[in-house]
């Protein structure tokens, strides 16, 4: 089951380090990202837990800069 914060439904989230190398091969810093979703760099080396509006931020972030509609598709093949 979910917890609550007040910030909302926390989710726990471990993909940022596949992501991080993802977002490097273009060139984009995925440390930029977290940060501007308001997540932890911690994120970097591995899971974390956070609200889920912030997790989907990022999320949406990182697809518009690889240009990955699908991004989840595009993860479920790794």
């Amino acid at each position: 089951m979910a917890k609550s914060s007040p910030a909302g439904v926390l989710f726990s989230f471990r993909l940022v380090p596949v992501l991080s190398a993802m977002l490097a091969r273009r060139g984009v810093d995925a440390g930029a990202l977290l940060t501007a979703a308001g997540l932890p760099l911690d994120g970097l080396r591995g899971e974390f837990i956070a609200p889920l509006p912030r997790i989907r931020r990022f999320l949406d972030d990182v697809a518009a800069r690889l240009e990955a509609p699908h991004l989840g598709l595009d993860l479920a093949e790794r």
